[in-house]
């Protein structure tokens, strides 16, 4: 069986081609016309001829196998014809380099020669001179002055040396690399004037080397303390844990520019310059720069939903309206935390209040905590809270991983007694409780955080946990009142009560220029569990996943997305975007959902395209969007587009 999302693509062909003298097809055509051009623009080269030949003369005189020698060194990942006469010089020359970093030290080109092949084509000659190839026989960190056995770092002479004896023959890249690393390794360990000095070298048959060094600690460093300078409000303790920073630890560059590094990273907190070192009585003084960046944001959502299926008669609006706003602060008490307030409007009578906090730090372990509140009503049918709290241990930046506990508890605010009374089975929904605990990773590479050009952005959740079905006492009476035990209908279901669930994210930005990139997604949650009821499955659609569609407008167990979105970006925080979205849904549950609710659309692969655009002001940043979907094999229409008006104010 194809893999879904390729199943995708190939519905929303079929769909699209079979649709004639549809006005959607004039914008689909406009807008995959234009992700074309911005994927695959138009490259010409001009076609080269090689008019030169290379040609290699050895003229060792010390070379016994010439030929193991021509097959193993001269020809090998060297071409031998050239456009003209200087890439083959070029290309010799590196090959040459490679050579000499492959024991081969005395290699070397002693001269050339142009001669003609023919009418069009040229030999050039080159004579060179291999030599012997050298082995190392150790390197000797100090001739003389032999340094403190007590410094760990100079292990890695030893471990080098292990290494060197047991190969015939190493690269020339030792003599310089070991002393730069060596010089470096004691840089990181608390020696920042620490001194390498090479003193000499001998070789010894049969072309052995020994290479020797002169090693100088110098003063030993100690971390004593930092400071910020500049209008960023940053805790002391925070910060210097969250840049590992601990007074009394031996200085390191290493983990200088690592932390200059994670202040870059930081979302409220933009450097204004690189960090001053300031070293006096043996300890290390760390002045850092940066100024307040502005992270906490207010921002409102407005969805305006058109109802093709509206009937003045009976009162249907032709449009309904969703609203969503939020409020998240960041490093509000100049700690690194996180506060969180959301609110959704549905149409309908249908909600969701979420409440965040988060706490990078806690004392004593290198863990943060985060703790999650979600209140959702689902019309007059029920209602879901959820309890989330987690573990979490920064990586970097928005980096990081967790480990979390989650508790959902259902409660059904009405019953359709008659419907059980004349189906004699349990209702879709259903009294529950879900006990979850799970892993959470994210990893952001980016090159802006809040209008990206490129980069990566990936996401993964995999959970797994229990479910406990509760007795509803007005169902249990209308199965009474039916004749039937719901009861034992009850117990079947929580005797298999093990759920697995994943959820993931991968997303990348590829810069097609300055102020244009595209970027592809995919994305996907996955439930496994027995006959799981309606509640208990995903509900997706809206303005940021199935855009095109109605907010919540799938229950499903399983869907993956893709998406293609082309950007071009006006300035840091703005910019244009035209995307198209692929969708794919399953429900495990499908024929016992279409008796409980005949009406709902239970599509397989869904389509979706739309543009919009989000433009500056004084007062914040306003965006507009339209979106319009399909469930395939229909084609999408204008008039069932969706429109959604947002803004947003960075404080």
């Amino acid at each position: 069986m194809k893999p879904p999302l390729f199943q995708i693509f190939i519905r929303i062909k079929k769909t699209l081609l079979s649709q004639k003298n549809n006005c959607f097809m004039t914008l689909y055509r406009l807008c995959f016309a234009f992700l074309i051009l911005s994927l695959f623009p138009a490259i010409t080269a001009k076609a080269q001829t090689n008019n030169i030949q290379l040609q290699i003369i050895i003229i060792d005189s010390e070379i016994n196998d010439s030929t193991a020698i021509s097959k193993t060194l001269v020809w090998k990942n060297l071409p031998r014809f050239f456009p003209d006469e200087t890439s083959c010089k070029t290309a010799l020359f590196d090959w040459a380099n490679s050579l000499r970093n492959s024991g081969w030290w005395a290699f070397s080109i002693d001269s050339f020669s142009l001669k003609p092949r023919n009418e069009n084509e040229k030999i050039l000659a080159a004579y060179t001179y291999i030599g012997p190839r050298y082995a190392w026989n150790q390197i000797v960190a100090s001739k003389n002055n032999s340094p403190p056995p007590t410094l760990p770092f100079l292990a890695d002479t030893a471990k080098l040396n292990k290494q060197l004896s047991s190969n015939k023959n190493l690269p020339q890249a030792p003599l310089l690399t070991h002393p730069k690393a060596l010089l470096q390794a004691a840089e990181n360990n608390g020696y920042p004037f620490a001194e390498v000095i090479f003193d000499s070298l001998t070789i010894k048959k049969p072309h052995r080397a020994t290479a020797y060094y002169q090693f100088k600690a110098n003063n030993y460093i100690v971390l004593d303390s930092f400071t910020v300078f500049g209008s960023a409000r940053l805790n002391k303790t925070y910060l210097a844990r969250y840049l590992n920073l601990k007074k009394g630890r031996p200085y390191s560059e290493a983990q200088l520019h690592n932390a200059s590094n994670r202040l870059r990273e930081l979302a409220f907190a933009k450097p204004t310059q690189p960090p001053q070192i300031r070293f006096a009585a043996d300890k290390a003084y760390i002045d850092f720069y940066a100024d307040a960046q502005k992270a906490s944001r207010f921002n409102l959502l407005l969805g305006v939903l058109p109802n093709p299926q509206a009937n003045a008669i009976n009162g249907q609006k032709r449009y309904a309206l969703t609203g969503e706003g939020e409020l998240l602060l960041l490093n509000a008490f100049n700690g690194g935390e996180l506060w969180q307030l959301q609110f959704k409007q549905y149409p309908g009578k249908t909600s969701q209040l979420m409440i965040q906090t988060q706490y990078p730090y806690l004392p004593v372990v290198p863990l943060g905590a985060n703790v999650k509140f979600d209140l959702y009503l689902r019309d007059t049918l029920y209602r879901d809270l959820t309890i989330y709290g987690s573990l979490q241990y920064i990586l970097s930046g928005n980096n990081w991983i967790k480990g979390f506990i989650e508790n959902k508890t259902t409660t059904l605010l009405s019953v359709n007694t008659n419907w059980i009374k004349t189906n004699k089975t349990l209702p879709s929904n259903l009294d529950q409780q879900h006990l979850f605990y799970g892993f959470e990773a994210n990893y952001e590479a980016l090159d802006f955080r809040l209008n990206p050009l490129k980069g990566w952005q990936i996401m993964l959740q995999l959970a797994t946990g229990t479910r406990k079905l509760k007795q509803n006492t007005a169902i249990i009476a209308a199965g009474n009142e039916a004749g039937i035990n719901l009861t034992e209908a009850y117990n079947q279901l929580n005797t298999q009560n093990r759920q697995w669930r994943l959820h993931y994210s991968l997303a990348k930005f590829w810069p097609l220029s300055k102020r244009m990139t595209i970027k592809t997604q995919g994305a996907g949650g996955y439930l496994a569990a027995f006959e799981p009821s309606e509640n208990e499955l995903f509900r997706i659609g809206g303005n940021k996943l199935f855009r095109g569609f109605n907010e919540d407008a799938f229950l499903t167990a399983n869907y993956q997305i893709a998406t293609l979105e082309a950007r071009f970006l006006w300035s840091a925080e703005t910019y244009i975007f035209l995307f198209a979205d692929g969708g794919y849904l399953w429900r495990t549950n499908k024929v016992a959902l279409q008796k409980t609710n005949p009406d709902a659309a239970f599509a397989d692969f869904t389509f979706a395209t739309g543009l919009g655009f989000t433009f500056p002001t004084k007062a914040g940043i306003f965006g507009l969007s339209y979106a319009v979907g399909s469930i395939l094999p229909a084609s999408p229409t204008f008039k069932s587009g969706k429109i959604h008006l947002g803004y947003v104010n960075y404080f």
